[in-house]
């Protein structure tokens, strides 16, 4: 696992086996990351349910460790058009799971960050089942 990694969600500097995540897979303590707190707090300043919150912060981790090393601040459009372009061809998530990827993205540049955002139209998404109506018997 990178430095910048560690620093950045962390909160610290792991050593030992680069394989080895000490939280696997779940996040970080809610003390630890400066990322994740500032999160957390535009979260709560937004009055979005706790729920809501450890989502957004599970996507903007993942995020995050897509890209390796560099803190969100320096990401643009094209990082989060990779990123959820990702999630549908190569993780083949469903339509619904990649629109809350993107919602929590959204709210990681424009309301944690306080970036610009442009529109997210070019971005591969995923598809949405056919939906045939049923046939009900009588």
């Amino acid at each position: 696992m990178s430095t910048a990694y560690n620093l950045l969600i962390c909160g610290s500097i792991q050593t030992g086996s680069p394989h080895r995540d000490p939280h696997h897979g779940r996040l970080p303590p809610d003390d630890s990351s400066p990322l994740l707190n500032r999160v957390r707090t535009a979260c709560r300043r937004t009055g979005y349910t706790h729920q809501t919150e450890k989502t957004y912060r599970r996507w903007i981790v993942r995020y995050v460790k897509h890209h390796g090393t560099e803190h969100p601040r320096a990401f643009g459009n094209e990082e989060v058009r990779d990123y959820l372009s990702h999630l549908a061809t190569d993780r083949n998530v469903a339509a619904a799971t990649q629109n809350q990827a993107l919602n929590a993205l959204l709210f990681l540049h424009r309301d944690v960050l306080g970036a610009e955002w442009g529109a997210a139209s070019d971005v591969d998404r995923a598809k949405e089942p056919e939906r045939r109506p049923q046939k009900r018997g009588h």
